[in-house]
């Protein structure tokens, strides 16, 4: 079968350009062709584009896949608008060409302890490794590939586990700002394996004197939704992960109302709830980013669908905004509560996502 593909495909050379560009093409493509032949006939028809040849990988609408998937399972993942990119604009040198010398330094870490078989485990955790989502907080994460080979060796019995485990921990931005969440586009989930690793060296820790007392200095805390009603207004959803069709659900039942459903960044992610005792400083980072995406996309409330979400930016409010350097006027609400008072029915209540 034959698909009509829109591209919009990213261009830089670190030699000769200073700030990357998009070209857009069109192109008919039959669905059992593979993306790596897309990339050659780009190249072919433009010279300054390039694709890795050896390691084939790159984003697909922000996803990372390789050359061997098919266009038809990029139409089913991604439909038929395409933006294609580096697996790190930060680290592109020619186009999809990036300097991947950062995977090869992170291993360094385990090397010590390593044997043949770690080694290709962690080769095969290549595109993981870009895919995390933690790197779009802080660039100098160690990466997720090293953790999971870690866990690997750890788990297989290796005799200097400890000392493997404490070198997690004692890198500066390793173990402490892991939390998994990855842009694969053939999903994986091991956040199992790395809360393990994470449980096994961080112990909730009482605040120190310092946090106590910004904690009293400084009680702001968010609005609450005081409306008297939805119609004409613009209300975010923030679900989070695993809450499959409610975001729809929602928007028919608000719209039903007058209201407007906001799309914004992140509200299906992650928040960092997992980094509060090891990262507070990520995770506020990673709620902040959230909330100001509602905010700036024109939303006059922000709901959330879990309570604990919703109790954990309330509780946290002022360091948020601290880390964003800004401040946040977005009310906040309850899905429960909004469920009740502007949609007239009552939701059971939705479990803490892990």
């Amino acid at each position: 079968m034959k698909h009509r593909i829109t591209l919009r495909v990213f261009f830089f050379d670190a030699e000769k350009d200073y700030l990357p560009y998009y070209k857009n093409f069109t192109f008919r493509l039959d669905g059992g062709s593979v993306l790596r032949d897309l990339l050659g006939r780009i190249a072919r028809q433009n010279r300054e584009f390039a694709y890795p040849q050896s390691r084939c990988w790159f984003r697909l609408n922000s996803l990372v896949t390789s050359g061997g998937t098919t266009v038809e399972q990029a139409v089913d993942r991604c439909g038929t608008e395409w933006r294609i990119e580096p697996l790190s604009e930060r680290r592109a040198r020619h186009a999809l060409v990036i300097d991947d010398s950062d995977f090869e330094a992170a291993f360094a870490l385990l090397a010590p302890w390593a044997e043949a078989g770690d080694r290709a485990y962690y080769e095969s955790l290549y595109p993981l490794h870009y895919a995390s989502e933690t790197f779009r907080f802080t660039p100098d994460y160690l990466g997720d590939a090293v953790i999971l080979t870690a866990h690997r060796m750890i788990v297989n019995g290796h005799p200097q586990s400890d000392a493997i485990l404490q070198a997690l921990a004692d890198a500066p931005c390793g173990l402490n700002c892991a939390e998994y969440e990855n842009n694969l586009f053939e999903a994986r989930d091991d956040s199992a394996r790395i809360e393990e690793l994470k449980r096994r060296i961080f112990r909730p820790r009482r605040p120190s004197l310092v946090q106590r007392l910004e904690t009293k200095l400084r009680l702001k805390r968010p609005k609450t939704f005081e409306g008297y009603g939805v119609a004409g207004g613009r209300f975010a959803l923030y679900t989070g992960p695993d809450t499959a069709g409610l975001r729809e659900s929602f928007s028919v039942k608000l719209a039903a109302k007058g209201g407007v459903p906001v799309t914004f960044d992140r509200s299906d992610r992650l928040i960092g709830r997992s980094l509060i005792e090891s990262s507070p400083e990520l995770a506020f980072r990673k709620m902040g980013t959230m909330i100001a995406s509602a905010f700036d996309r024109g939303a006059q409330a922000l709901i959330f669908t879990r309570e604990v979400d919703l109790k954990l930016v309330r509780d946290h409010f002022a360091s948020i905004e601290r880390v964003m350097q800004r401040e946040l006027p977005l009310p906040m609400i309850s899905y429960s509560e909004f469920s009740a008072r502007f949609l007239e029915e009552e939701s059971e209540s939705i479990p803490a996502a892990t």
